[in-house]
């Protein structure tokens, strides 16, 4: 039931010869004093203040049946439903709303809609409108929280509530629990079978590495290989394909203090792939490590890495004419006490057991049954974005994106690139940026110009070479030459893409010289 919002309220008209408060006493009487009275030959002004702005019909009307949403695209249906008004009249609903919605997005939209039979509802304007004074968003980059946002979410939770830190089920993979601090997951390589190359003494097997006894890291307990040795190489056989995503690496310590000793000069520069057969040039690298030194390496590594695969393969090198840095050992070992995988069997898939869910990636656009990461339906009908390794539940906002990309959604591509040099200058008629277009860089090819050089250095920031793609047109041949001193020759033909039209021929080599930077050599022979 609405009320009379000017009932005694403070009036004013232009002639009083009748009190203009009459008009608001709650008298309903229709005779005698209980009304105001005024003449005028020219005009008449009767006003009442309410002391406060009140809903007006009209704009209520247009406001009611109103709907917020928060997403990740400009698209609603993408996002999530915060608020839809349905129980409101023109006499309820408020011109202020205070909507508590805890969800990861980028866009926050407003829709109203008078589709159907919306129209016709009492109250309810009879076209859409968009009547808005103010609209405030209040929350916290992903990952804080506090009244400055200047606090990190608990550790493994990528989101929490912006003003208590709790969790917001944006864990971790693995994790759960209100702070993401219990981790439950199945260690896929418990007792499973193992290879090692070169064992040191058949008392400290390749099994040792498996048995689940981390609590004690000496020498008994654990596995290591002989000296002299150039390539160091351990693995275990899962016996199936699993979906791994957790690795976790222990090395033998001797249960002394992790102090520089000769145990981690050898756990240095260690790499981690996962693969489908027992050829680990053919798998995925995990794991490289290319940051640590002798004071920094620790005797625990946790490696988050999601892929699917069979052989779990621990690999190291000290190759001769090879330069390491200071303080790698002479030769390659291994000295392992435990390596523990953890992840889901690929049958389950984190559907049929929900105590073992695995967040959704490009796998789930094959395989049927996985969780989605971004709606949590039994399917996977939104996957995270193609060059998204993990996305946040609810919005899809990439948290991690693969190598080489960027944005909220992965879809910017990483130009390395810093500076250009194209020697002779005079072979080109365009900016070199042309070079990073569609468009592309042309070459004039007459008078002396034969042959073009270019040579482009990569930014400081950008120490790893993700791809690189080339297209040439009308050329006799396109050489490629990487100068640095961290390139690997079986990586060149993952790296390099060249397309060529017309008739052109391609070779490339990779030279291990010393240099602060990557430098890609191209050569054109023009025809």
């Amino acid at each position: 039931m609405s009320v009379s919002l000017a009932k005694k309220k403070p009036t004013w008209q232009s002639s009083e010869k009748y009190s203009s408060d009459k008009a608001v006493d709650g008298n309903f009487s229709l005779v005698g004093d209980s009304c105001t009275s005024e003449a005028s030959p020219t005009d008449v002004t009767w006003i009442v203040d309410l002391e406060d702005i009140k809903t007006n019909s009209v704009f209520a009307s247009r406001l009611l049946g109103f709907s917020v949403y928060v997403s990740n695209t400009t698209n609603k249906e993408d996002g999530r439903l915060c608020f839809h008004d349905s129980g409101n009249s023109i006499s309820t609903i408020s011109n202020f709303k205070s909507i508590t919605c805890e969800v990861q997005g980028r866009f926050v939209i407003y829709y109203n809609t008078r589709e159907g039979n919306d129209n016709k509802r009492p109250g309810y304007s009879t076209t859409a409108h968009l009547d808005l004074c103010e609209v405030v968003v209040i929350g916290c980059p992903l990952g804080f929280f506090g009244v400055k946002c200047s606090i990190p979410c608990p550790p493994s939770c990528r989101h929490c509530n912006y003003n208590t830190g709790k969790c917001l089920g944006a864990c971790a993979p693995g994790y759960h629990g209100e702070a993401c601090a219990k981790y439950s997951r199945i260690n896929l390589a418990l007792n499973r079978p193992t290879y090692q190359l070169n064992t040191l003494n058949p008392a400290y097997p390749s099994s040792n590495v498996v048995d689940g006894k981390r609590n004690d890291l000496r020498l008994y307990q654990c596995t290591s290989t002989g000296s002299g040795h150039e390539l160091a190489l351990w693995r275990v056989d899962l016996e199936q394909i699993q979906w791994i995503e957790r690795i976790i690496v222990y090395a033998r310590t001797e249960n002394k203090e992790w102090d520089g000793n000769y145990l981690s000069k050898r756990f240095l520069g260690f790499s981690i792939i996962v693969s489908n057969t027992t050829d680990h040039k053919k798998g995925v690298l995990c794991f490289h490590d290319k940051k640590y030194n002798i004071t920094t390496i620790p005797p625990v590594v946790d490696i988050l890495c999601s892929v699917v695969g069979r052989y779990v393969t621990y690999y190291n090198e000290r190759l001769p004419l090879q330069t390491y840095p200071k303080n790698y050992s002479k030769y390659a070992y291994v000295d392992l006490g435990e390596i523990e995988v953890y992840g889901c069997p690929l049958s389950e898939f984190g559907y049929d057991d929900p105590g073992c869910k695995v967040p959704c990636h490009e796998m789930c656009k094959t395989i049927s049954g996985c969780p989605s990461d971004v709606d949590e339906l039994p399917q996977c009908s939104k996957p995270c974005p193609s060059n998204c390794e993990q996305c946040y539940p609810k919005t899809g906002i990439c948290a991690n994106c693969q190598h080489g990309y960027k944005g909220y959604a992965c879809e910017l591509i990483c130009i390395a690139v810093a500076d250009v040099i194209v020697t002779p200058a005079s072979a080109i008629n365009s900016s070199y940026d042309a070079m990073f277009s569609s468009s592309g860089l042309t070459f004039l090819s007459f008078g002396d110009v034969e042959v073009v050089d270019i040579y482009m250095t990569l930014s400081d920031q950008f120490n790893d070479i993700s791809n690189m793609s080339v297209r040439v047109d009308n050329a006799m041949n396109f050489d490629v030459v990487l100068l640095g001193n961290d390139i690997q020759s079986s990586k060149v033909d993952y790296l390099l893409t060249v397309i060529f039209n017309r008739k052109a021929g391609k070779h490339y080599q990779p030279l291990h010289e010393s240099s602060e930077t990557v430098i890609l050599k191209g050569s054109i022979i023009l025809g």
